[in-house]
């Protein structure tokens, strides 16, 4: 399908989608362009995807932020991941984030209300995306209507729904071709652009979309 017949659909429809940890500046994109969002807190929580990690630029290479998180049984519904926080993660996490964009433009703006966030210890760690999630649609002056899902939504089930719920694992992270205006700005490594990491990335080099 064609990327313009791709964005008249998601106009049309209601996106079902998993609420990821800090996504990437695309699925905002996505999400932006859509009639409605709905995120499935109630799906079968995977293992190697963006639900619980995300990518920045740290000196020339791409890094994983993760947060760990507890199994307690084999198959376990998203809303019920505890976030464990014995591994210490948080502050290895936000040095992360000052060694890659601490000399960015923006840097001074957005970072305390992150690491605010990131140290808050929520316990679910829906609770931790879903806060994050609210912070990044307010720095980048967004609007973005959504609801939570009150039970698990099977594939398929119906015309008015497009689900990305799958298209959010490490090996298949692009949707769609982004808006022109989304690409390409300055970032703090390297000479060449390396597009679609997560929003912080965005949000520290460039700022708000408008």
């Amino acid at each position: 399908m064609e990327n313009k017949n791709i964005l008249y659909t998601i106009m049309k429809k209601t996106i079902l989608s998993s609420l990821p940890f800090l996504p990437n500046l695309e699925f905002f994109s996505l999400l932006l362009g859509s009639n409605a969002v709905t995120f499935d807190i109630h799906e079968h929580y995977i293992k190697g995807t963006y639900r619980n990690r995300c990518e920045i630029l740290s000196a020339h290479k791409v890094l994983f932020l993760t947060v760990p998180v507890k199994h307690e049984k084999m198959k376990s519904s998203f809303k019920d991941i505890r976030i464990d926080y014995q591994q210490r993660w948080e502050n290895r996490m936000c040095n992360a984030i000052r060694s890659a964009y601490g000399k960015s433009a923006f840097f001074d703006f957005y970072a305390d209300i992150f690491f605010k966030t990131l140290h808050s210890r929520y316990e679910k760690l829906w609770e931790l995306n879903h806060r994050l999630f609210l912070t990044c649609n307010k720095m980048l002056n967004a609007t973005i209507e959504y609801e939570f899902s009150q039970n698990y939504i099977t594939p398929n089930t119906g015309d008015h729904w497009i689900d990305i719920r799958e298209l959010k694992k490490r090996d298949n992270k692009h949707f769609m071709s982004m808006d022109k205006r989304f690409c390409n700005y300055y970032q703090m490594f390297g000479n060449t652009f390396i597009p679609n990491l997560s929003i912080i990335d965005f949000l520290f080099c460039k700022g708000k979309f408008f």
